[in-house]
Order: structure tokens, then C-alpha cells, then sequence
């Protein structure tokens, strides 16, 4: 398990650099704590795409990555905001 672990994160930076190395802004998901493994920012065309990256096509989508992949393969436009929450304001309110 260890070595699979370590296969894909050298699988996840080298996809990195190709990303960078395109123009693009990558940031990587640590521990699997979100249902993506990057998040690559296209400044130039305004797109930012969540990425999961799988070993091979036979790899399948575990079903918290599903939902999360259906909910921007409908019919709809989605606005990605980034927002910053502070504890200590929120707690008051």
C-alpha cells in the first residue's frame, strides 16, 4: 500500500509540470481530504478545473468523487468563489 501510495504521488507531481509547464496554477490536495487531487487555475481562458487522477481507465470513482463530478456535469453554469471564513466573526453572528 505504501508503494501504491508513493507511485501516485509521483504520478500526481509529474502531472503537475506538465500543467505548469503549460501555463497553468496547480495546487495539490493533500491526504485525499477532498474528492479531487489537484485544482489547476487556467488564468489566461478563466477555467479552473478539479482533477482526479487514477492509475488507469479501469481505476473507478470512489461515490463522494461521483457526486462531486455530476454536480458540474449538469446542465447548469457554475461561478467558483473563493471565500474566507473567520472563525471568530462566524461564531458571533
Amino acid at each position: 500500500m505504501r508503494e501504491l501510495k508513493r507511485y501516485t504521488t509521483e504520478l500526481e507531481r509529474r502531472i503537475m509540470k506538465v500543467f505548469r509547464e503549460l501555463g497553468y496554477i496547480v495546487f495539490r490536495s493533500p491526504l485525499s481530504m477532498l474528492p479531487f487531487d489537484l485544482l489547476v487555475v487556467d488564468p489566461k481562458n478563466f477555467v479552473i478545473k478539479f482533477v482526479e487522477i487514477k492509475k488507469s481507465e479501469k481505476s473507478k470513482l470512489t461515490e463522494r468523487q461521483q457526486k462531486f463530478k455530476q454536480l458540474f456535469e449538469e446542465e447548469k453554469l457554475w461561478r467558483v468563489k473563493y471565500e474566507v471564513i473567520y472563525y471568530d466573526s462566524f461564531r458571533k453572528e
